[in-house]
C-alpha cells in the first residue's frame, strides 16, 4: 500500500506529499485491520487543487476516535499522528452501512497546482 501511495502520489507530481500520504493511508488501512468489524476496506486517492484527497472505507459504522496516545504503548497513535500530519480530515457514513475516513494533504512548495 505504501508504494502505490508514493507512486500515485509522484506519477500526479505531488511527490512532496508522498511521504505524510504514506504515513495517513497505512494508519487508516490499519485501523480498518485492528478494529473494524470486517478487514475489506477500500482505498481512494485523487488529485484536487493544489493537494491530495484519499479515502479508506470500510463496512463498520463506528467512526475512529483521537485519543492523546499512551507513549509507552505499541500501539493507539493512529489516528492522533493523522490528525496531526494532514491539513483537513473527516468520516462520512457510507450507505447501506459503514463508513469512509477522508483527508486533504495540501501542497505548499513553490509552484505547486
Amino acid at each position: 500500500m505504501r508504494e502505490a501511495v508514493r507512486a500515485v502520489a509522484e506519477t500526479w507530481g505531488l511527490g512532496g506529499l508522498a511521504d505524510a500520504a504514506q504515513l495517513a493511508v497505512t494508519e487508516l488501512v490499519a485501523n480498518v485491520a485492528r478494529h473494524a468489524a470486517s478487514p475489506d476496506c477500500s482505498v481512494l486517492l485523487r488529485a484536487v487543487q493544489g493537494g491530495l484527497y484519499a479515502e479508506v472505507g470500510d463496512t463498520d459504522p463506528r467512526p475512529p476516535v483521537v485519543r492523546e496516545p499512551d507513549w509507552d504503548s505499541e500501539s493507539g497513535r493512529g489516528m492522533f499522528l493523522l490528525a496531526h500530519t494532514v491539513d483537513a480530515w473527516g468520516v462520512v457514513p457510507r450507505r447501506p452501512v459503514g463508513k469512509s475516513v477522508w483527508f486533504v494533504l495540501r501542497d505548499l512548495s513553490e509552484g505547486a497546482r
